[in-house]
């Protein structure tokens, strides 16, 4: 398979999706989000404005991206009503990437010469997640993950491909062979809850390596991917214990209000 040109994260990312790939094959044989619509007249507002303490996330760069930018220490933000005192901003240390995610959790960030990133808010105490590591396969962790993938159009495809059409036939017209087939496969176990032209809401059953990550341990996963053929793709995953479900889908609903170029 003729991979284009990509940075060494990219190159890590491909490899892993080729392994996970065929464990997905092997095992083959969201959220609905009403919270980015208006309330109807009378109806008690799904959201509220909330003061949001900002968590800054160690960060690594494949090149330079200037300066680091200034958040203030708090940031209002409207979340889902029942979020407003259980969730923190957690943003990288150049504000390309942020996220909501539990409070007091701990994060890490990486940015690609290309602009690929990703982004991980995990528990503290646990072991951090590594800069550029793969968000792919079987694992036990409990964490919210982002991924973004603007330049590299491989990356962008094998992101997009499990859950959009489109992008499945373009990825194996590209990139033929038997890896991109294995790519493109979503497991049983993961199930897409809601559609929409741009957005895929799914989740991954505990036990089931799936595209959400961590995935594959004791606790559901909830996932949503976002694909435009001529900007980028993005996948946001929340894997919490199932008491925090609810946290899970506010988590999701927010990332999608602040990125709608939808």
């Amino acid at each position: 398979m003729n991979w284009p040109t990509a940075s060494r994260s990219r190159w890590r990312w491909y490899a892993a999706v080729l392994v996970v790939g065929a464990l997905v094959v092997s095992a083959v044989a969201a959220v609905n989000s009403t919270t980015g619509h208006r309330a109807p007249s009378g109806a008690k507002s799904t959201t509220v404005v909330a003061s949001l303490p900002v968590v800054r996330c160690p960060t690594e760069v494949g090149v330079s991206h200037g300066s680091r930018v200034h958040l203030a220490k708090v940031i209002k933000e409207r979340v889902n009503r029942d979020l407003g005192t259980k969730v923190a901003l957690y943003a990288d240390q150049y504000d390309i990437m942020r996220a909501i995610g539990p409070r007091g959790w701990s994060c890490v960030a990486s940015i690609a010469a290309d602009g690929g990133a990703q982004l991980s808010i995990y528990t503290p105490g646990t072991k951090a997640p590594v800069f550029f590591g793969s968000l792919l396969g079987r694992s036990l962790a409990t964490e919210v993950t982002v991924q973004q993938e603007p330049a590299c159009e491989g990356c962008r495809l094998a992101m997009a491909c499990p859950f959009f059409t489109s992008a499945r036939r373009l990825f194996q017209k590209s990139f033929p062979g038997a890896g991109s087939l294995t790519i493109c496969v979503r497991p049983s176990g993961e199930v897409i809850t809601k559609s929409t032209n741009d957005l895929r809401y799914f989740k991954d059953a505990p036990g089931a390596v799936g595209h959400a990550y961590p995935s594959g341990g004791p606790d559901r996963a909830f996932g949503v991917a976002f694909y435009d053929p001529d900007t980028y793709s993005y996948l946001v995953s929340c894997t919490l214990s199932k008491s925090l479900n609810e946290l899970c889908r506010g988590v999701l609903a927010w990332f999608v209000r602040h990125h709608q170029a939808i």
